[in-house]
């Protein structure tokens, strides 16, 4: 019974500091990565608005917020990742460069939540290279 009572005080102890940690870290994640495409901005902006077709991130659920000559900014739920946030802004005429941040926002009340984020965040800039060259290929044909 004192060895219980022991493993249940640590429980509650580290339980709460790990609580109380996580509130001082960031409540979003995100990572950006850009890259050149050699086609006009109107097919790359249609080829980003049908994200399915590209991105490794990406489920049906796709809401596209904002298009703009310059700008397209997407919600898209992903398995594994939540709710994020994708916005691109494309540059250029001919040769068009195509930077993505990709954001996670986070509930403050799952604190493990917080501390997944941090690392997943390291594994999306592998598949973000993935998809802007998969979204490349695309829109050099």
């Amino acid at each position: 019974m004192k060895y219980l009572k022991f493993l249940l005080l640590n429980a509650l102890v580290f339980g709460g500091l790990f609580s109380l940690i996580s509130l001082l870290l960031p409540s979003s994640v995100g990572v950006s990565k850009s890259v050149s495409i050699n086609s006009n901005k109107k097919l790359i902006a249609q080829q980003i608005a049908a994200l399915n077709t590209w991105n490794v991130y990406s489920s049906n659920n796709n809401t596209l917020l904002i298009q703009t000559d310059s700008l397209l900014k997407i919600n898209h739920s992903s398995a594994g990742y939540g709710n994020l946030s994708s916005i691109f802004i494309l540059e250029g005429e001919n040769i068009v460069n195509v930077s993505w941040a990709l954001q996670q926002k986070l509930r403050w009340y799952m604190p493990w939540e917080k501390f997944a984020a941090m690392v997943k965040e390291k594994s999306w800039i592998a598949g973000m290279d993935t998809s802007l060259n998969k979204l490349k290929t695309l829109c050099e044909k």
